[in-house]
């Protein structure tokens, strides 16, 4: 008997490409429509215009109107910030406004809705200037809309940068009122004094009344300081119910900026903006499950929490210093009613005299203190130029842009040619019939000793 041959024999080359070329129209037929399809669906896309202007923004925010400083944050806080407010809905709105005047202006009868995201910002290098974009269908749609955009934040920028209209008639007014009322107490003393010729007013009673007005200008201060910190503790409130998302959000906003700007505050809103930015970068790139997005993600997740246990941290401290205000209110208020007990006292013309001088002495201070207001403002306003918006572009006319994905195109064909490859080797396994000499022998376990060649008759 034949020895039993159970070594099987190794595929070869060969072998492979004689089932390709046996599968050779299943194959072609899979590329060729995989090809046609995609090609197809390509041209369909529509054609994407684009519009773009470019615009230059001062840094700074002016910490007060009366000084003239300048309070300067991070760079790239800032200008995140900026985008924030150019993507934001009020400028949005002004923006749709722009787009509905422009369009009667021009008598354009074709409808056009702005669409706030049809807009991309971004700053052009490390500079001030940014690069402002609106994307669509339509190219006359898309320069309107760079150039409404453009025009509303400048607007934006400009209100919230300007100063009051009325700032200097406020001094003016409240000069002249307290001046009028200074005039009446004045008169008033005379007459007093005429009237009570033999009357002069006691040490003690000298001493009472300078230290009850002392107190009411110290009283006034805290009560001033009390407003100011039930205002920050009012916003620290509504900042620690929100999400860590809605706090960072929140925080950009000029009005909660400006009262939290403890340092480790800021250097978590600069980390985590550049770590957004890295997110964006990387999403690009990878997928969200890639290793670096998902690290980045972390980080941005615990900078959060960072962010809001340190707005809780400021609320426990801004309350601790609430109540050490209204404790001095309070102390100071016990001694104001001690020394008007202790002015009472004293014989009625001193006190009324002496009442008659306290509220003289305030009114004094008073016009004193606008009178120097007044003329801060003024110098502040005359050597302080006016912030505005710096347009460098307006809205070019719009270009199309190359939307056709030419890797994709040509990595359709070769996908599809490995799935071809690998659907007919597939079939091929399924495939069990005898074909050729090497397969008679592996599996008769002996050798073949002839073969006879088909051939068919023609005709």
């Amino acid at each position: 008997m034949p020895e039993n041959n159970e070594t099987r024999q190794e595929a070869t080359v060969r072998d492979f490409l004689n089932i390709i070329f046996m599968r050779k129209y299943l194959i072609l037929i899979i590329v060729g429509m995989t090809s046609v399809a995609m090609f197809y669906f390509n041209a369909r896309r529509p054609q994407i215009y684009s519009s773009t202007s470019r615009i230059m923004v001062k840094r700074g925010e002016r910490s007060s109107y009366l000084t003239g400083q300048v309070r300067y944050l991070p760079w790239q806080e800032e200008m995140s910030s900026q985008i924030q407010a150019i993507l934001s809905q009020d400028v949005f709105a002004r923006a749709g406004e722009l787009v509905a005047d422009t369009l009667e202006a021009r008598g354009i009868t074709q409808p056009i809705t702005f669409t706030g995201g049809s807009v991309r910002a971004k700053v052009v290098g490390e500079s001030n200037v940014f690069s402002i974009s609106y994307t669509g269908i339509d190219p006359v749609e898309c320069r309107i809309g760079c150039d409404a955009i453009t025009l509303a934040y400048r607007e934006y920028y400009q209100r919230k940068t300007a100063p009051p209209e009325d700032i200097s008639n406020f001094f003016g007014e409240e000069v002249v009122e307290v001046s009028a009322e200074l005039e009446f107490w004045l008169q008033k003393k005379k007459n007093y004094l005429k009237n009570q010729s033999n009357y002069t007013v006691s040490n003690q009673g000298n001493f009472y009344m300078s230290k009850l007005v002392s107190l009411e200008i110290q009283a006034s201060s805290l009560e001033t300081q009390l407003i100011e910190q039930n205002a920050r503790m009012s916003t620290l409130t509504a900042l620690i119910s929100l999400m860590p998302e809605e706090l960072e959000e929140r925080l950009t906003l000029p009005g909660s900026r400006s009262m939290m700007q403890s340092g480790l505050i800021s250097n978590i809103k600069y980390t985590l903006q550049r770590s957004r930015m890295k997110r964006e970068v990387l999403i690009t790139k990878y997928t969200k499950r890639h290793p670096e997005v998902v690290a980045a993600d972390t980080q941005i997740t615990g900078l959060l929490a960072d962010l809001k246990r340190e707005v809780e941290n400021s609320y426990t401290i801004e309350k601790r210093e609430l109540n050490n205000l209204q404790s001095k209110v309070d102390i100071v208020a016990g001694q104001i009613a001690a020394t008007q007990e202790a002015l009472s006292g004293l014989p009625d013309k001193e006190l009324e005299i002496g009442r008659i001088e306290s509220k003289i002495a305030s009114l004094m201070k008073k016009r004193e203190l606008l009178l120097t207001r007044r003329d801060e403002a003024e110098i502040a306003l005359a050597t302080t130029p006016q912030w505005t918006v710096g347009v460098l572009a307006r809205a070019s006319v719009a270009k199309q842009q190359n939307t056709q994905d030419y890797v994709r195109l040509a990595l359709g064909p070769f996908l599809s040619l490995i799935v071809g490859v690998g659907l007919a080797f597939f079939l091929e396994s399924l495939d069990h019939s005898v074909k050729n000499i090497s397969e008679v022998e592996e599996y008769l376990s002996t050798k073949v000793l002839a073969s006879i060649t088909d051939t068919r008759v023609k005709g």
